[in-house]
């Protein structure tokens, strides 16, 4: 049994490196990507822990006439936005919807998602100001916070801005993994030390990246989707 346990919590560890590259990442972990781990359910073993930035949606929205005038006045909102956040302990930021990660802010990046608003003499960008989630925040004072900023900011010529959503992000998921995983063979060794007839215990599913599921408006239950299974020995005549 100690060789089962031992060959488990190897082939465990030995599987953090994959994940080195996502180390320094910051994943955004409400929206669409908490939508897909909550068919897995929450196992023995977790942690909960608040979320490090709050990021909100910032809705800009121009419709001068022309367009030259109309890109200058989008560019200079934005670097207004850029100094002022600056200034008020706040980040633009970019997020890749695709996967939900968190990218830096370049006034270049940004001016790739310009797009049409709607009609032909109007121009419309969506970027996230991004925000330190404190000991004291709660969900309406991130927001009351990034609203008094964004009301506040002056808004060049026909430039309008509006808040959209609010999405949670969390820096380096996976440096929990490891303590998950210290717990998670510590529980398989005590469940194979009990007797009544344990013949073997395995553990499933340690290759998987580390989930969460939101616990709170500013906390996440993070977990590895794991199954533990016990086999039985036959009993004895």
């Amino acid at each position: 049994m100690r060789g089962i346990l031992a060959a488990l919590a190897l082939a465990a560890f030995a599987s953090v490196p994959a994940f080195a590259q996502d180390m320094d990442e910051e994943i955004v972990v409400t929206g669409a990507r908490l939508e897909s781990w909550e068919r897995w359910p929450v196992p023995h073993t977790y942690v909960i822990r608040r979320a490090d930035f709050a990021v909100v949606e910032v809705n800009i929205r121009n419709d001068t006439r022309d367009a030259g005038a109309r890109g200058a006045e989008m560019t200079e909102a934005l670097r207004r936005l850029e100094a002022g956040a600056r200034r008020a302990g706040m980040t633009l930021a970019l997020v890749d919807d695709d996967i939900g990660v968190v990218r830096r802010f370049s006034l270049q990046g940004a001016q790739q998602l310009m797009r049409p608003g709607g009609r032909s003499d109007t121009s419309a960008l969506t970027i996230r100001l991004r925000t330190a989630v404190t000991a004291a925040d709660t969900l309406e004072s991130i927001h009351e916070r990034v609203d008094r900023f964004v009301s506040g900011m002056p808004k060049p010529g026909r430039v309008e801005m509006s808040l959209g959503d609010t999405d949670l992000t969390m820096v380096n998921l996976e440096q929990y993994r490891a303590s998950m995983l210290r717990e998670i063979v510590a529980e398989a060794r005590q469940v194979s030390q009990m007797g009544g007839g344990v013949a073997g215990v395995e553990i499933g599913g340690l290759e998987n990246q580390v989930a969460f599921k939101r616990s709170s408006d500013l906390e996440l239950v993070l977990f590895l989707p794991y199954q533990l299974s016990v086999s039985l020995s036959a009993p004895q005549p």
